[in-house]
């Protein structure tokens, strides 16, 4: 997912329009369950292969923000546009004596797939704008998802069993994925630690939160995460290395 928002981000700035488009992780988003159809290979050379496959998953979301370069535009809304079921095309281009294994994707455009745009939270007086910008998201992410070339790197390079156990302990939740290149001991470490959020809350706003904290890092990839305990106060305890 990290990788689809990254490309997605990359082709909304290449193409540009009269929408700013930033693409961000839904948190909301089930761990993928990817069906697998049709494996082709294809050896271009007698150190180099390509695997070639369609993948079909239930449904990915993403949240994105769309903003007008009018001046009056007091902040771009938030919105979850979702693609159900949605297909894609896998590549995976292995080498001999590469441990490194480059995996790209391109999204296949079926009759099936139903793309939805909600908006996470409208203002009374911008109902009626919010409804426009969600119809033109539909036809704007049709053609963006289908230009982006996400890409991953997927190591197959051996790694000390205790790194991975310590990866295992440090991370918040059993859903996480086990990042493809696990901290070595010798490698500098961050530690995060006090983290605080404030909260403007708009007059008259009602309803429950679950704010939740985020923390990413992409080398080695990783991620974790925290409830706050106490939402009036937007702190967490925990810290992250």
């Amino acid at each position: 997912q990290a990788a689809w928002v990254t490309a997605l981000n990359d082709e909304a700035k290449r193409r540009g329009g009269p929408l700013l488009l930033s693409f961000e992780e839904d948190p909301l988003q089930q761990p993928l369950e990817l069906a697998v159809q049709g494996v082709s290979s294809l050896a271009r050379s007698a150190q180099e292969k390509v695997v070639s496959c369609h993948v079909v998953g239930e449904a990915i979301q993403f949240l994105v923000r769309a903003g007008s370069l009018s001046p009056e535009d007091t902040g771009p809304p938030l919105y979850c546009a979702r693609l159900s079921p949605f297909h894609v095309q896998l590549e995976l281009h292995m080498r001999e004596k590469r441990e490194d294994i480059p995996i790209r994707w391109s999204y296949v455009s079926t009759a099936d797939t139903a793309v939805t745009v909600q908006p996470r939270a409208v203002a009374e007086d911008r109902e009626t704008e919010t409804k426009a910008v969600s119809e033109t998201l539909k036809d704007i992410l049709k053609h963006l998802v289908g230009a982006a070339s996400p890409s991953v790197l997927l190591s197959t390079k051996a790694v000390d069993a205790r790194d991975v156990q310590n990866l295992q302990r440090i991370s918040s939740s059993p859903q996480e994925s086990c990042p493809p290149k696990p901290p070595r001991a010798h490698e500098l470490r961050l530690l995060v630690k006090n983290i605080r959020a404030s909260l403007l809350s708009a007059p008259g706003a009602s309803g429950n939160m679950n704010p939740q904290c985020v923390v990413r890092l992409n080398e080695p990839v990783q991620k974790f995460s925290a409830l706050a305990t106490n939402p009036a106060d937007l702190s967490w305890e925990e810290e992250f290395t």
